[in-house]
């Protein structure tokens, strides 16, 4: 069971930096009331500073900000992993992410998901998808070639590049909204959502501590690393196709263009994933 056990990793994993990363998940989140009106889930008291900015997820600018949040974070992570002398074992080259080698010493080394080939995902999700949605997979991976230009029958506009990310996050995260578009045919959308919430039911009580389904459990499961470091690497692909840098260095947590302040005002540990 993927469960992080190294006590150095998991020290680090306590870093504020991180329940600051919860909090801007869920100032992202809108509360539905009974005359449909959505409300923020935080309260401006208990938000961190930054967080009444964050946009709505699955508005305009809400993928964008996904992609990029999300990959802040691992480049934090890699900085604190080699502030306290683990090496990080994935390093991006030639449009994916690699582990060749010895990394020599102490290291944190999560499994690499393919970028390209649905097939060879772990066997417990590409079994249990094949049974109870044969087609989902493959909805996935050519959703994703074709928003990050390795399609050459679909045109990416790199002219408009914070488009084409944003829209590339909205088809990783979320997933088809039935209310909001109750004739949507599912086209492979959703896939991060979907894995935090099929990997939980899977490990279940298995995994308590680093239950996928709860935000920042979350980060303590080394599927948590494997998901977001293919989501990392389509958005780096993107980038790349587009001839901007993808910049994957260790990255100081109060450098952090998210980030305003160092320290958190709000901790959501025991939430479940929207």
């Amino acid at each position: 069971m993927p469960k992080i056990t190294n006590a150095k990793v998991l020290a680090i994993l306590q870093d504020p930096y991180f329940d600051h990363h919860v909090a801007m998940h869920l100032g992202r989140e809108r509360l539905v009331l009974p005359n449909g009106d959505p409300e923020p889930l935080f309260l401006p008291s208990s938000s961190c500073d930054d967080c009444a900015h964050m946009t709505e997820v699955g508005k305009p600018g809400s993928g964008r900000e996904f992609l990029q949040m999300h990959h802040e974070m691992i480049r934090v992570f890699r900085f604190l992993l080699e502030h306290h002398d683990l090496k990080f074992f994935a390093n991006w080259e030639d449009g994916a992410w690699h582990q060749e080698g010895d990394p020599g010493g102490e290291s944190y080394a999560p499994l690499l998901w393919n970028l390209d080939d649905p097939g060879s995902l772990p066997h417990e999700i590409v079994g249990m998808l094949n049974v109870t949605d044969p087609d989902f997979l493959g909805k996935v991976f050519a959703g994703v070639k074709d928003r990050t230009g390795r399609n050459p029958n679909f045109n990416v506009d790199c002219r408009t590049l914070d488009d084409a990310v944003d829209k590339l996050g909205m088809f990783i995260e979320r997933g088809i909204d039935r209310k909001a578009n109750p004739n949507q045919v599912p086209d492979g959308s959703g896939f991060h959502n979907t894995m935090h919430e099929f990997l939980a039911s899977r490990e279940g009580k298995a995994a308590q501590g680093a239950e996928m389904n709860k935000l920042r459990n979350s980060m303590f499961n080394d599927y948590f690393w494997s998901l977001h470091l293919w989501i990392d690497g389509q958005y780096g692909r993107l980038l790349e196709h587009c001839g901007q840098g993808f910049n994957s260095s260790g990255l100081d947590p109060m450098n952090a263009g998210m980030l305003t302040h160092g320290n958190p005002h709000g901790k959501a540990t025991g939430m479940s994933m929207p």
